[in-house]
């Protein structure tokens, strides 16, 4: 058994870090031998093996001119080789995997397989060469959810268990799983848990394919109920779960929540190169918990649906998907749709050739929690025979999880001692059928308050009127639930709501289900005789004795199970003291206002309402609002799927926020700027109502009008992102999609905040995947509503640091170079009125100003002139047009300077110098785009130094071509996507950039001056490392120059490099660096025109990371949850 640390083949076997595999005894011999000859261990002699084969590789793809043909040593992370196998005919398409980039990327070598025992796994799969597998933490409520996805196992497909195993990612989990007798394996590489959990399931596919195991991967909230192979077609590399109700009329419907189409929880995948090298290639497209200042969607169903759905465009498509006989030709395959840009201008990639086949499997037989838990779909079709269950059941979509494992009794752990005690106590009452909706929750009200009054848990009625839910008939409720007694409150109410705050914040309830658990009918019960109650005073004293001794009212007659015939007329007579006391609502629940969680709609999801149109809108205001008791509302239907009733059906869901109850009523309070309007218990007068912590109890100022943007729209997989790269949608219909997100869940108050956050997103996605075309159109569109003087009356959030306005206040030294840049530029003879009157108005101020400074009392006259001239300050009063000039100089940089020289260098040391590398035209021109470029909006050091950037007016096509030109000189940066454009100007007083360290991999600049020398200082490989302490100088999410150089003191004992005017610096980025320009003496190189100017090209990926990027899992609205229950009043909820 070899082990190998980097992806590497033999024979027909393929595998990639780290995972054991078996060879041939005669191929493992010769491997010895050559592994002695060479000096190297096993190991070491395959990886060695595999640069090699990947050196010649990139040598006879560069000489056929495929990926930019040249033959370097680096390829783009998002392309792909073809190797031909010595020992086999198989041809595989795989990602280049990371332990080739570009040498001078410091990223530690990614992962794509897990690091246990492999050998274990063999021996779990045995002959079959199938596992099933789950993973797990020890912590309770993971490790309960997969406990009984075990035992479900254990008890209805008993011939499966010996191939099931458990990843177990801690070693209270192995503990665990070892005590319950079932297959556990620890991953042994674990470093972060949540990143460890979002790829878990891919890695657990990667491991097992690369041993040649076919694997079905299950989401622990999964339950087994019959054998699932059984529906398995054997004729797909993967078979998945849906979440949808009808696949054969909606899969790939790009309207539709992506997430719906593939469920991930349950992943059958068959051993093939092509199915490795596909998933290889996801986990490396998402392989970081965030992109710079995005962070990556934590939910990992979401990601793989949407890079599914990207293979399906491509030509010719890389994914073919299948569902029953159908065979889907694209996506839209049901007609066309109006929503993108005409389809001819789409840029989509063009397909290797190569492609797998997905399966997705019957919805009712494979069941997702929509159809089992609240369907019941399989009593409309045949799986193991007429009305027999699916053969799994996924848990998703039903929240809280184990609230319906147990009602619905799928619970197989034996857990009653430590859910109850001796002296926990029940009460049953009679639910009549066939009440309206407000009746039904009348009943159920009452009986929670006499569950608390007599401290009894109320068993749930499974009676309620099915009729009243709005998916009675649509969704064929009228005739799965025949048989049924009824419907529980979860067809009606947020299933959450309730449960959470009447069984586990307050102990007054538990689910229906409990009634026929064998444990519960063999409790003792008794009825209540109210007329018997009432003539002995004993409903009194027991009521008064239950507080006193805090114990259930009856419980000292062993009546564990009490039994109310009438429960409304009990509820009234303790309410009104017919029983000798009087009872008080207020102690038992919370009166809050309820109304709509609008992000959540489906029915107001952007793409549906601009496929449908705006009449299928359910609009905000269409949902009755009002006062009901807290946990109780029937306008968040979640997760029974109401929320997407609309959108999958067309039918509306209609039921009032507060269930149509009358026991909290709504009124109006004064404020000093008008009044609100609040709710609390009827009948009571409170002004300030009591309530439970974190109850909203007054109407809310937020309003919401139109369509939302996605949950994931703050992510770098959201499909604004996806659909303005491939030019699908417009600029404009892009950034209405991140700003309607942002507006709704981010906190966004005014769209300047939006567009400078969605500039960060947009710019930073594009970049990273060398979209240029998207890239220009975006940083065009974005300026103009930033800069542009036809938007000067609105504020501009700057693009450096925190969230502020750029162009409300100013300091002398911005002032003085907007002054003189004005005028230099008057000077060449440009005629523009708004440039002459801005000049005119800014040397007015200017001297107003210093006037100020000098202690004359001139301040109202400076706050009027600034607000004058304010219309004209940081906007882009002149863009010079260089396109001409631009076209008529075939290359900027010189071609017989030493660029392989250069390239070693950097490789090497660090540092290279290429002395003039611009041509003097090229120079000339550049130096010429700095000058009159009025987009120097950031000033540093007290107005010295000011700065432009990238996604802020420095992106014209000068400066494109100049990068562009500069990784075509030097082969290692052609696949380093760039990360930013910034140039700094000097003014008189600044000698250079003070000492930092940049963002990225590896830095180049040019500057342009006439000064006596100019030279930058560069810090060693380990003092730059104490020096910067990790921090970087960047765009978002690094460090502003400003806040680099707090608390830190210029280092010590630097090595200096001098690079005159036109030559190309290139450093790697985690080097400390600073400039130092010495200036003549004489008057005339000190115009403005003279003074030194930096322009610097970060190449790269951010080093610097945001410190609130994490790739822990959301709450979602789609489908899932991570936490199994969680607190209701915990701050991911809106508890209304």
């Amino acid at each position: 058994m070899v082990h190998c640390a980097s992806a590497f083949l033999f024979g027909t076997a393929y595998a990639i870090d780290p995972v054991a595999f078996h060879i041939p005894n005669k191929s493992f011999i010769r491997l010895n031998v050559m592994s002695d000859l060479e000096g190297l261990s096993r190991q070491d002699l395959l990886s060695t093996w595999v640069v090699n084969i990947w050196t010649g590789l990139q040598a006879e793809v560069g000489e056929v001119g495929e990926v930019g043909g040249r033959n370097n040593n680096s390829y783009p992370a998002a392309s792909a080789t073809r190797l031909d196998l010595a020992a086999s005919a198989t041809r595989l398409d795989i990602p280049r995997p990371s332990y080739f980039d570009s040498s001078l990327d410091e990223e530690p070598p990614r992962r794509y397989t897990l690091d246990l025992d492999t050998a274990k796994l063999l021996q779990i799969a045995g002959s079959e060469r199938r596992l099933i597998v789950s993973w797990t933490t020890g912590g309770p409520k993971r490790w309960s959810i997969a406990h009984n996805l075990a035992l479900s196992i254990r008890k209805n497909t008993p011939e499966l268990e010996h191939s099931f195993v458990f990843i177990a990612l801690d070693s209270d989990a192995v503990r665990r799983a070892q005590d319950s007798g079932f297959n556990v394996v620890l991953n042994e590489g674990s470093h972060d848990l949540q990143d460890d959990i979002w790829k878990m399931r891919w890695l657990i596919q990667t491991t097992c394919i690369a041993l040649g195991l076919e694997v079905l991967v299950v989401d622990s909230d999964i339950v087994f109920l019959s054998n699932p192979f059984h529906h398995f077609y054997f004729d797909s590399d993967v078979e998945a779960m849906t979440d949808h109700f009808f696949p054969a009329e909606q899969l790939w419907a790009t309207w539709l929540r992506p997430a719906e189409h593939i469920n991930t929880g349950f992943l059958f995948a068959r051993p093939s190169p092509r199915l490795l090298a596909f998933l290889v290639e996801f986990v490396d497209a998402h392989y970081h918990g965030h992109e710079g200042p995005t962070l990556r969607d934590g939910m990992d169903q979401r990601v793989f649906n949407k890079f599914v759905m990207q293979k399906m465009e491509k030509r010719p498509p890389e994914v073919i998907t299948r569902y029953e006989n159908i065979t889907f030709p694209a996506l839209d395959w049901q007609g066309k749709t109006d929503r993108f840009t005409p389809r001819e201008t789409w840029d989509l990639p063009i397909g290797s050739g190569e492609s797998i086949t997905l399966r997705i499997l019957d919805p009712v037989c494979i069941s997702h929690g929509m159809n089992y838990f609240w369907r019941k779909a399989y009593k409309l079709k045949s799986c193991a025979g007429r009305q027999q269950p699916p053969a799994v059941v996924h848990v998703n979509g039903v929240d809280p999880k184990m609230y319906f494992l147990r009602d619905r009794n799928l619970w197989y752990i034996d857990d009653w001692e430590d859910r109850f005690n001796d002296s926990t106590s029940f009460l049953v009452y009679h639910h009549p059928r066939g009440l309206n909706l407000s009746a039904d929750f009348e009943v159920l009200i009452a009986a929670l308050e006499v569950g608390a009054y007599l401290r009894r848990r109320v068993v749930l009625p499974d009676t309620m009127n099915c009729a009243n839910s709005p998916a009675y008939k649509i969704y064929n409720l009228s005739e799965t639930m025949v048989d049924e007694p009824g419907c529980t409150y979860d067809y009606f109410a947020h299933a959450n709501g309730l449960y959470e705050v009447y069984s586990r914040v307050k102990p007054y309830a538990v689910e229906a289900g409990i009634s026929r658990e064998p444990r519960f009918l063999d409790l003792p019960v008794m009825q209540l005789n109210m007329e018997l109650e009432t003539q002995t005073g004993r409903l009194r004293e027991e009521i008064l004795a239950a507080h006193a001794e805090r114990r259930a009212a009856f419980g000292s007659l062993s009546a564990r199970v009490l039994e109310v015939e009438d429960v409304i007329l009990l509820r009234d007579g303790l309410r009104s003291g017919r029983f000798g006391l009087r009872m008080n609502a207020e102690h038992v629940f919370s009166c809050a206002y309820q109304e709509p969680l609008i992000g959540a709609m489906a029915c107001l999801d952007e793409p549906y309402v601009e496929e449908f149109g705006k009449e299928a809108m359910c609009e905000a205001q269409s949902f009755v609002r009002g006062c009901g008791p807290v946990g109780i509302c029937c306008c968040w239907p979640f997760w029974g799927w109401g929320e997407k009733l609309q959108y999958f059906t067309g039918v509306r869901w209609d039921l009032p926020c507060n269930c149509g109850v009358s026991v909290c009523e709504r009124f109006s309070r004064s404020l000093e700027t008008g009044s609100e309007n609040c709710c609390r218990h009827a009948g009571s007068t409170s002004i300030f109502p009591v309530t439970d912590p974190g109850v909203f109890y007054c109407e809310t100022n937020s309003s919401w009008s139109g369509p939302t943007g996605a949950e994931d729209s703050n992510t770098y997989t959201s499909q604004a992102l996806i659909e303005f790269a491939a030019n699908k949608r417009t600029v404009q219909q892009s950034f209405q999609t991140c700003s309607l997100d942002r507006l709704l869940r981010r906190g966004d108050a005014f769209q300047e905040t939006s567009l400078r956050e969605c500039n960060l997103q947009f710019s930073s996605y594009l970049l990273r995947r060398f979209k240029w075309k998207q890239l220009h159109t975006w940083l065009d569109w974005v300026f103009e509503q930033r800069r542009s003087l036809g938007n000067s009356s609105r504020l501009i959030a700057s693009m450096d640091g925190g969230v502020v306005t750029d162009n409300t206040g100013f300091s002398l030294g911005k002032l003085a170079h907007d002054t003189e840049q004005l005028e230099y530029i008057i000077s060449l003879g440009v005629q523009q009125e708004e440039l002459h009157q801005a000049a005119s108005g800014f040397r007015s101020l200017l001297e107003l100003f210093a006037e100020l400074q000098q202690g004359v009392p001139v301040r109202m006259e400076v706050e009027r002139q600034f607000a004058e001239v304010r219309p004209f300050f940081n906007r882009a009063l002149h863009l010079p047009d260089l396109d001409e000039a631009l076209g008529a100089i075939p290359e900027l940089l010189h071609a017989a300077a030493d660029w392989e020289g250069a390239e070693l260098d950097v490789r090497n040391g660090g540092v290279a110098v290429v002395h003039g590398a611009l041509l003097p035209s090229a120079r000339r021109l550049v130096h010429r785009w700095l000058l009159e470029s009025t987009i120097w909006y950031q000033s540093l050091q007290n107005g010295e130094i000011h700065k432009a950037q990238l996604r802020d007016g420095l992106h014209h096509a000068v400066g494109m071509r100049l990068v562009h030109e500069v990784q075509g000189r030097i082969p290692a940066l052609d696949t380093l996507p760039i990360l930013d454009i910034m140039s700094y100007r000097h003014s008189e007083k600044s000698p250079g950039l003070p000492w930092h360290c940049l963002d990225g991999i590896v830095v180049a600049m040019v500057w342009f001056g006439d000064t006596l020398n100019s030279s930058v200082g560069f810090l060693g490989t380990s003092s730059s490392k104490d020096y910067c302490s990790g921090d970087r100088v960047g765009p978002a999410p690094a460090l502003t120059l400003e806040r680099f150089l707090q608390q830190r003191k210029p280092p010590q004992g630097e090595a200096s490099v001098v690079c005159q005017e036109g030559c190309l610096l290139l450093w790697r980025s985690s080097r400390a660096v600073r400039t130092l320009h010495a200036r003549k003496a004489d008057k005339e190189a000190n115009t403005f025109a003279s003074r030194p100017v930096e322009l610097l090209m970060l190449f790269g990926s951010n080093y610097a990371h945001d410190a609130g990027a994490s790739a822990e899992f959301a709450p979602s609205f789609e489908g899932r949850v991570d936490s199994w229950g969680g607190h209701y009043y915990a701050s991911d909820h809106d508890h209304r």
